[in-house]
């Protein structure tokens, strides 16, 4: 669950910076810019109460992992550290 938060946690960060879609996707129609800010600062808040969760009920959720057998599925399978930026 910690490195889950931690990726959760790049993502946010990331995605503070609003990229111009509408120049790199011409023709799809996109929110208008003047919701983009208020859009991304929900998504943001929503990112903090997931970073949370996931810090303060990791516990919880690698007890139901186990108990739902989840745990032993997927242990075993290696992971790999995102590139650092």
């Amino acid at each position: 669950m910690d490195g889950l938060a931690t990726i959760v946690e790049k993502v946010q960060k990331e995605g503070r910076q609003i990229p111009d879609l509408q120049a790199a996707y011409p023709g799809v129609t996109f929110k208008s810019k003047s919701e983009w800010q208020s859009v991304n600062t929900k998504l943001a808040s929503g990112m903090n109460q997931l970073i949370s969760m996931l810090k303060e009920k990791k516990d919880d959720i690698k007890r139901q992992r186990v108990e739902r057998g989840v745990e032993a599925k997927f242990s075993k399978l290696t992971s790999k550290d995102l590139p650092s930026r």
